[in-house]
């Protein structure tokens, strides 16, 4: 069964201990392919309420502008390793 890396309780997503790159996703293993889209879900998630905070007028924010670049970055390198670990796992175009 193909292993997913998911981030670990309580720890940060800047938090190093998170595996980037991610291995190739297998398409085939059903259980694994629920986590990753989970995972993938949880981050798309995280991203647009940060963009919803940003576009709120400055009172009603929760979090400054610098705050609000630093996790969309962090979700943007999430984000892009998971869709990338789902791209390796898709069989290599045919030349032709």
């Amino acid at each position: 069964m193909t292993q997913i890396s998911e981030r670990p309780s309580g720890a940060k997503p800047s938090d190093p201990s998170i595996d980037l790159p991610l291995l190739p996703l297998a398409f085939d293993d059903a259980p694994a392919v629920r986590a990753w889209l989970s995972f993938l879900r949880e981050h798309i998630l995280d991203a647009l309420a940060a963009g919803e905070d940003a576009a709120r007028s400055p009172r009603e924010r929760m979090f400054s502008r610098h705050e609000v670049r630093r996790r969309l970055a962090s979700e943007e390198r999430v984000l892009l390793g998971l869709v990338d670990a789902g791209e390796r796992a898709l069989p290599a175009r045919a030349l032709g």
